[in-house]
């Protein structure tokens, strides 16, 4: 069993600080003294990215700054759209950074000491904890900015291609929720693709991601689709919202705006 891990670790590229270290620890598939400490803090830093990724900033932020709680407004969902829609611009942004920040620090980390295979399950542990949080009775937000973020740290390149289908999809449709579930679908696709671009131009010895960081790729992917059914439901009866490109003067916050409040609970947010 133990040997399996050593292939797990090994042949990726970047390495990892500790990538030799775990070589010595298994050297041709026959486990030393270091291997089964080094293992146990890669497990460990897979384990800290859930707990990382399960500090709901959009609950945090609601409680600490507007004594509130983000959850009993709008969509009743814990991300920064609804943020947004429930406290303003600055609420919305500042959420948004943050879910954004525990994306980018969980996969960076492990990618500096584990190399691609520990930073794409830490990603996927991250995206895992901010949508079902052990801190918030694991009920959190549909994970697309921290999804986002993860999949920027994991390959900018790739990240590009689906921020574009995203925006296009967005402005064709103004629906941002069908462009959030599109450029989900399409990243195990695209992350493919650009491995078999790599290996066609010789850039690259892999002609595919590993099966860890496919793996990885369809449970994100998966986990954003599925904490959008509803939406998915309203688009199939065409009772989706759309986005409006019109700025609002009024503040829909506001204790003498209860009727734009209402409305709100209609609206299923997209983060």
């Amino acid at each position: 069993m133990l040997t399996l891990f050593k292939i797990f670790f090994n042949n990726l590229s970047p390495e990892g600080i500790l990538y030799g270290a775990f070589n010595i620890g298994a050297e041709n598939g026959k486990v030393t003294g270091a291997f089964i400490p080094l293992l146990l803090i890669g497990i460990l830093w897979i384990a800290a990215s859930y707990f990382l990724g399960s500090l709901n900033f959009s609950i945090i932020i609601s409680k600490l700054i507007y004594h509130d709680d983000v959850r009993k407004h709008g969509s009743a969902n814990a991300g920064s759209t609804n943020m947004q829609r429930t406290y303003g611009n600055k609420a919305g942004v500042l959420t948004l950074i943050c879910d954004m920040a525990k994306g980018i620090v969980a996969v960076l980390i492990a990618r500096v000491l584990f190399g691609e295979n520990i930073a794409y399950l830490s990603g996927l542990a991250c995206v895992l904890g901010h949508c079902f949080p052990c801190y918030f009775s694991f009920k959190g937000g549909k994970g697309v900015a921290t999804a986002a973020a993860v999949i920027l740290a994991l390959n900018p390149l790739v990240f590009l291609f689906l921020i574009l289908i995203f925006v296009l999809l967005v402005l064709a449709t103004r629906y941002i929720s069908l462009g959030s579930i599109i450029a989900a679908m399409l990243f195990p696709v695209a992350l493919d693709r650009y491995y078999e671009i790599l290996a066609n131009a010789g850039a690259s010895e892999f002609t595919s991601p590993t099966m860890v960081m496919t793996l990885c790729s369809i449970l994100i992917a998966a986990i954003v689709v599925i904490r959008h059914h509803g939406n998915i439901k309203k688009l199939i009866n065409k009772e989706e919202n759309k986005i409006s490109f019109k700025s609002k003067k009024k503040d829909r916050y506001s204790s003498d705006n209860t009727g734009a409040k209402q409305s709100l609970h209609n609206i299923d947010s997209e983060d």
